[in-house]
């Protein structure tokens, strides 16, 4: 089954499994591009640009984020979790769009090893591979359900994806969206972790012109 689809300048994911696209450069022709790709399905850009160029999108929403990088293994005290799969994709789903730690879909599981805990059959709180790039790998989708804070959830399962990526020769990144009420706390925990600032990019929720939002 595809993953996603792409052209000479713009790619990007089927909408079940993410909402992200891409660019080779960030210009009109490869928005564009991105644009035809897309059709009337919405698209996430992470970019270095705080504003894009003209084209035929419209932006809806647009979030700075720090991006935080690792290279040494963290030290974290084990929380026993469990590998996550399809069949957890719903549960998953449900907690992202509580909780809100970025863009997440339902087959958004397929793209890495991902990790949860759960207090019976409800899913607390999960971690886990996004992107994957020539050297580095995302820790993304972290989140803990209100019912699960404070107890070290996000930091044991951001620890266990990080070790594991730098244990096969990577090295691991992840973003924090500037000004949400996690920041301050999150950013914390990631420091402690090892994660290190390495610069700030910006966030686009595009919607080609004339699709409804």
């Amino acid at each position: 089954m595809s993953q996603g689809e792409h052209s000479e300048r713009a790619a990007r994911f089927v909408p079940d499994i993410s909402p992200l696209g891409a660019l080779r450069e960030t210009t009109r022709e490869a928005l564009d591009e991105l644009a035809g790709l897309c059709g009337r399905d919405p698209v996430v850009l992470v970019s270095s640009a705080r504003q894009l160029p003209e084209s035929g999108f419209r932006t809806l929403r647009m979030v700075p984020v720090r991006q935080l990088c690792c290279e040494v293994p963290c030290d974290a005290v084990e929380i026993p979790a469990q590998l996550l799969g399809n069949d957890d994709a719903a549960d998953m789903v449900a907690l992202a769009t509580l909780t809100e730690p970025g863009p997440f879909a339902r087959r958004t599981v397929e793209l890495g090893s991902y990790f949860g805990i759960r207090d019976g059959a409800r899913l607390l709180a999960m971690a886990g591979e996004r992107l994957k790039l020539s050297g580095w790998v995302e820790v993304s989708g972290v989140c803990t359900h209100p019912d699960g804070r404070g107890r070290g959830y996000a930091r044991s399962l951001v620890a266990r994806v990080t070790n594991a990526i730098l244990a096969r020769g990577d090295a691991a990144f992840l973003h924090v969206a500037v000004g949400s009420p996690s920041e301050k706390t999150a950013t914390r925990v990631y420091e402690q972790l090892g994660y290190r600032f390495r610069h700030e990019l910006y966030v686009h929720a595009l919607m080609r012109d004339g699709a409804d939002a």
